[in-house]
């Protein structure tokens, strides 16, 4: 979501997760962006299962 959205964006902000949490490390600004994009996807009609579907699992 993030790469499709801001490009410009890609390598600036660190992914963790696990069973049970999420998390983002980056610059306070990144992450504003990276919030409202998540919150977005998450409220709009239609794009959380466009972008749920074109997750590629490891």
């Amino acid at each position: 979501m993030l790469t499709a959205r801001h490009p410009d964006m890609s390598g600036r902000i660190a992914f963790d997760s696990s069973a049970d949490m999420f998390v983002a490390r980056g610059d306070p600004a990144d992450l504003i962006v990276l919030a409202d994009a998540m919150r977005t996807v998450y409220h709009g009609d239609g794009l959380l299962t466009d972008v749920l579907s074109r997750v590629v699992l490891d």
